[in-house]
């Protein structure tokens, strides 16, 4: 299905422009409580990205 692959830093900048996500300088579990958030919305984007 993939016909073209986008580096993987090329899709996560593509990710932040769409989904900009608050970097707290210290509050690291509110940061990991994000992740499993990003990392869905990134399944769900992997599709649009790749037509």
């Amino acid at each position: 299905m993939e016909n073209r692959k986008l580096s993987s830093q090329d899709f996560l900048s593509a990710i932040e422009k769409e989904y900009p996500i608050p970097k707290p300088m210290e509050n690291r579990d509110t940061r990991e409580q994000l992740l499993p958030k990003r990392s869905t919305k990134t399944k769900q984007l992997l599709p649009i990205y790749l037509k």
